[in-house]
This record gives structure tokens, C-alpha cells and sequence, in this order.
């Protein structure tokens, strides 16, 4: 691994430099890594190598003066032009292999600059490859896990992620009855029988107070109702009621929540 000051990467009618954007000693500087392709398992990987969170600034001069780029990508964002000339080239959220490429006259011109977006966090150092966090092991055990739960998934994960649904106009299936009943049959048979030994009864609306985690709503009154029952909050002082199957319970309050009569 070699440190550079700076690269100059002749991509054809155009030479593109790229150089920290700070020239001092705690400015990153762009790694030469001629074996990452090996370290890698992967004969396409870059050779150059930057930071991520890092600065830089490329500057690109061309063999025929009349040309003049357009823009510079940096991966699959525009590189936005710095007023002393050139284009800052910086990396946030974004690691792994990007490139920059010259766009001029409305196309990309030459070949463009491979490289490798490594986090700070990781090592490149030669004397970290059996530790965890030297990036072309840690790379590998990524794309290890990645591809194995991949295999393991039971659907595609290149397929779609959402679930379209359509209003049907025919019956329910019978399997929809079936589930739906299991799901809600119990509900069910508790609201018929209530019909049924009162069929005439009229609905009404009526107030009660219950418990707070029955409440399914508190409006303006249910509060006002709070205000003047601040004891309401609290649990009953007086001992505690023993229910039919010997369940015991104390009555803590809330205020004016509404309810259907069944």
C-alpha cells in the first residue's frame, strides 16, 4: 500500500487529478493498493483507494483546449464545482466501488477513474489482515453473510416489495370465510347472542366509567369530567371486590369514555 499525494489519471483526450482537498498532514491521502484486487477475490476491483468522509478536489485539464466538461460524476451523484476551479469530490453514507467519470457535450468522454470509497473505520493496513476490521476481510464476511441469507430467503429479492390489492367483486372464498371466522368467530357468536336474547332493543349511546385501557377515545367532556374527578385517577380506597371466578381487583378510574351499548 502507497500513499499519494496525488493521482493524475489520463482517461483518454483528458487528464483528471485528484488530490486531498487539504494539504496538510491530517488530510487523507489516496491509497495505491496494487494487490486489493487479489485481497478482494475480485479481478475487477480498483486499485486506488480514498476515504470516505474525506475531501478532495479534482481538477480535470484537456489535450484539445476547445473541449470543456460539462460536469464530473462522482459515482451517481454530480460533483459540485469549487470557485477556486475544479470539483469537490467527497463521499458521505456512501462506501464500496464508485468511480468518477467526465461528462461533456452531453456524454461521457474517456475512461473513467475507478476507485475504492473505504470507511475510516476500517484498516487498510497490511499488518490488520487477521484482524476483523481490516476491510478486504471485513468485505468478504459481509458479502459471505449477505449472499447466505440471500439463498436462505423464501422469496426473490430482486421481486417487488409491495403487496397490490384490488377491490374484489365477487363472494369471499371460502378459505377467507374460514380464517376470517377463526380470527373473529368468537366476537361473533358474543354479539349475536346479545341481539338475540334482546332483538328490539333500541341502540343508544351511554356514558361509563371504565378502566383506562378500554377507553377507545377521550374528548373535550371526558376531560372536563377529569378535572372535576381528580380521585378518579386513583385507585378505590376501599377493599378490593372479589369477581365470581375469585379474580380480584381494585377500580381505578377514567374519566367519561363512551361506549355502544352491545
Amino acid at each position: 500500500m502507497e500513499a499519494l499525494p496525488r493521482l493524475a489519471w489520463q482517461g483518454g483526450p483528458f487528464t483528471l487529478t485528484l488530490k486531498p482537498f487539504r494539504e496538510d498532514a491530517a488530510a487523507a491521502p489516496i491509497y495505491y493498493v496494487p494487490n486489493l484486487p487479489r485481497l478482494l477475490d475480485d479481478p475487477g476491483a480498483p486499485v486506488y483507494v480514498i476515504r470516505e468522509w474525506s475531501d478532495y478536489v479534482a481538477t480535470i485539464s484537456w489535450k484539445d483546449r476547445s473541449n470543456h466538461p460539462e460536469t464530473l460524476w462522482a459515482g451517481d451523484e454530480p460533483a459540485p464545482r469549487l470557485q477556486v476551479g475544479g470539483y469537490h469530490i467527497h463521499y458521505g453514507n456512501r462506501v464500496g466501488r464508485s468511480s468518477l467519470r467526465v461528462i461533456a457535450a452531453g456524454k461521457e468522454v474517456g475512461e473513467p477513474l475507478h476507485l475504492e470509497v473505504v470507511s475510516p473505520k476500517l484498516s487498510l493496513d497490511p499488518r490488520d489482515a487477521e484482524r476483523w476490521f481490516f476491510y478486504p476481510r471485513f468485505v468478504r464476511a459481509l458479502v459471505d453473510d449477505i449472499a447466505a441469507a440471500a439463498i436462505a430467503w423464501p422469496f426473490a429479492y430482486r421481486g417487488a416489495t409491495a403487496f397490490p390489492t384490488h377491490l374484489a367483486g365477487a363472494r369471499p372464498s371460502a378459505l377467507f370465510t374460514f380464517h376470517f371466522l377463526r380470527r373473529y368467530g368468537r366476537q361473533l357468536a358474543e354479539a349475536f347472542h346479545t341481539v338475540v336474547a334482546s332483538p328490539h332493543r333500541v341502540l343508544t349511546l351511554e356514558d361509563a366509567v371504565v378502566p383506562a385501557a378500554r377507553a377507545t377515545r377521550i374528548d373535550a367532556s371526558a376531560v372536563t369530567w377529569l378535572a372535576a374527578h381528580p380521585g378518579a385517577w386513583w385507585p378505590d380506597p376501599r377493599p378490593a371486590a372479589t369477581t365470581a371466578s375469585g379474580q380480584r381487583y381494585v377500580r381505578t378510574g377514567v374519566a367519561g369514555a363512551t361506549r355502544r351499548n352491545p
